[in-house]
């Protein structure tokens, strides 16, 4: 990442979306700049193994860069069907941004909301949990770090979403 686009993200919280994508992937960012070259806006896309046929991705849009919402959803569009995907997605944290209101104005819906604990589940005090031996609990987080434990939930998700068909 350069210091354009360091400097351009310096009042976005670094655990907002935007940043994780970037840090993921920095080839997958497009920048925005407005008639004088000045940065404007920042998108980046991305894949979730979980939704194979969602494009999904996340932008950062000053609210003074209205003038940009159509380009980046053009190019979000111009994207997923190059990688051959029959929907766009983006992930957010709320509040949502202008961008975000504007994309559930044009046709955009909210699918769901996602609560998701920001500590380990061991360290949760839950009462009577009871784990037989053998099992274990994990925590999203921890399944993506096991390649064994995340090629089986992917797994276990496809055959329900199959069976859902």
């Amino acid at each position: 990442m350069n210091q354009e686009t360091e400097f351009f993200l310096r009042n976005v919280n670094h655990h907002e979306i935007i940043w994780q994508k970037i840090k993921q992937d920095p080839n997958s960012i497009y920048v925005y700049r407005g008639q004088n070259g000045k940065l404007e806006a920042i998108m980046a896309y991305s894949n979730n193994p979980v939704h194979p046929h969602a494009q999904g991705f996340s932008a950062y849009v000053p609210n003074y860069s209205v003038h940009i919402y159509q380009s980046i959803l053009k190019d979000v569009v111009t994207i997923a069907q190059r990688n051959n995907c029959d929907r766009i997605a983006t992930w957010q944290y709320l509040p949502l941004t202008a961008f975000e209101r504007w994309l559930l104005n044009n046709q955009f819906s909210c699918w769901r909301e996602t609560v998701m604990p920001s500590v380990l589940l061991d360290k949760i005090q839950l009462a009577e949990l009871s784990i037989k031996q053998g099992q274990h609990l994990l925590t999203l987080r921890q399944m993506k770090q096991s390649d064994y434990w995340w090629k089986t939930l992917i797994k276990k998700v496809m055959k329900i979403m199959l069976l859902a068909i």
